[in-house]
């Protein structure tokens, strides 16, 4: 059971973002998965610190398995967060997959949202940790997001 604070930030946002390091595994995964699950809110990712081109293949293989289309996997574009400060304006709640990345995020524009380590939909306080660049199980990375994010999706069902 989720916690009093995520429910209430959940129930009055109107906008979900995503953020990872490079915004091309976990957060690319988040926001694809979400939007092919028709969650009902405005759904974004972005990248803390890195700038990248593409979504990572095996984050592409796995979407795909889960039946995300070619077309959206293949139309996603990583986008880093100082190219995106229009996401943070009026009703927005920010998961982020590392507490490093909440701090990354301190003193710009996703400072004045709500924001929230992603398992913490679960009720957990783990981080999603990086298959890149920390060594994670890409398999245990993704079967953790679609955990979270089916959670995400029960969550806001119910406040409807």
């Amino acid at each position: 059971m989720i916690d009093e604070e995520l429910r209430t930030a959940l129930r009055e946002t109107q906008r979900i973002v995503f953020a990872c390091s490079g915004n091309m595994v976990r957060s690319a995964f988040a926001e694809l998965y979400a939007r092919h699950l028709e969650i009902p809110r405005s759904i974004s990712s972005v990248a803390t610190t890195y700038r990248n081109g593409r979504i990572f293949p095996e984050t592409a293989q796995a979407l795909k398995r889960l039946g995300v289309s070619a077309q959206a996997v293949q139309g996603f574009r990583p986008t880093h967060i100082d190219d995106a400060p229009h996401l943070f304006d009026g009703s927005c709640i920010l998961f982020a997959m590392t507490r490093s990345h909440l701090h990354a995020l301190a003193g710009g524009p996703a400072d004045r949202v709500p924001s929230f380590l992603f398992p913490r939909i679960l009720a957990r306080k783990d981080e999603i940790a990086d298959p890149v660049l920390e060594g994670a199980d890409f398999g245990l990375t993704f079967r953790t997001l679609e955990r979270c994010t089916l959670a995400l999706l029960d969550v806001l069902r119910e406040e409807t």
